[in-house]
């Protein structure tokens, strides 16, 4: 019987500590399953403690960026009694321009924080994901879930949802106004950079829409793999959603092109009001 208990392991089954053990890997498969297909619940981020170490991340990475920065500032022997345009900028701001600029610094660092947090998610998902390639068949699938890590939108964990980009963005209007107030020197930025700089924000900031669009052109790349007969459907499908994307692109590409060709522009809506009244009067 001593024999046969080494060859039928049935003591892992009936024994407590075997159903313990059995049970935690049970568990860990049914987590990678779910995870694989996009689903993250409050036990999965518990289990993988995805918030807690992108926190530690989140914080050697600024510890870094601070560190860099002052040894920067000691290589370069900076002069006190040199003001420079930042310091010049700010002992000339009103307070209500100093409460535009705190408003512009908390809502870009958060977005900038998402944006952080959603590519360490993704490393964290798609890494795992992969290992579904060595199941054959499934290889397709491990591709299509290591896509769609970026922008998940089945996640019901409400700690993993506060860090990640929303989705729709929302303020995508108020976040375009603070990247050119923090990137340029305009106080009202025009309208017209507002609303393609936002239009921009918005697509791809929010994870609903990226989401569709990820899944649109693994869709068509598939499809011309495994059905070739619908080639034309599916390159015209593939186009439109490629020409989408590039205008959105260039939108914003244009609004950076433009400020820098025409830095005269950057002074705000007052102050561009002050430089063409004289030349009216002349």
């Amino acid at each position: 019987m001593t024999t046969l208990s080494w060859l039928l392991p049935y003591q892992m089954i009936l024994s407590t500590v075997g159903r313990k053990y059995w049970r935690r890997v049970v568990k860990n498969y049914i987590i990678f399953f779910f995870m694989s297909l996009g689903v993250w619940t409050t036990s999965i981020g518990t289990s993988y403690s995805i918030v807690d170490k992108f926190l530690n991340f989140e914080e050697n990475v600024k510890y870094s960026d601070e560190a860099a920065r002052t040894q920067l500032a000691q290589d370069e022997g900076d002069d006190e009694s040199d003001a420079t345009a930042d310091e010049v900028m700010v002992a000339s701001t009103t307070p209500e321009g100093e409460n535009e600029e705190n408003e512009d610094d908390e809502m870009l660092d958060r977005q900038e924080q998402q944006s952080l947090f959603a590519q360490y998610f993704s490393a964290t998902a798609s890494s795992r994901s992969v290992l579904l390639q060595l199941i054959p068949g499934l290889t397709a699938f491990a591709v299509l879930s290591v896509d769609l890590s970026v922008s998940p939108i089945f996640v019901y964990s409400e700690s993993i949802v506060s860090y990640l980009p929303p989705l729709l963005s929302k303020n995508s209007w108020k976040c375009a106004k603070s990247q050119l107030r923090r990137n340029t020197t305009e106080v009202h930025p025009s309208n017209w950079k507002v609303f393609l700089l936002s239009v921009y924000i918005y697509i791809s900031e929010s994870r609903l829409i990226q989401y569709f669009i990820i899944l649109q052109i693994n869709c068509v790349a598939f499809g011309i793999v495994f059905f070739p007969r619908f080639l034309g459907q599916l390159v015209v499908s593939l186009v439109v959603v490629t020409l989408i994307v590039a205008i959105l692109r260039v939108g914003k590409y244009f609004v950076d092109v433009f400020d820098f060709f025409f830095p005269q522009f950057l002074t705000g809506a007052d102050d561009l009001q002050n430089i063409l009244l004289p030349l009216e009067e002349e």
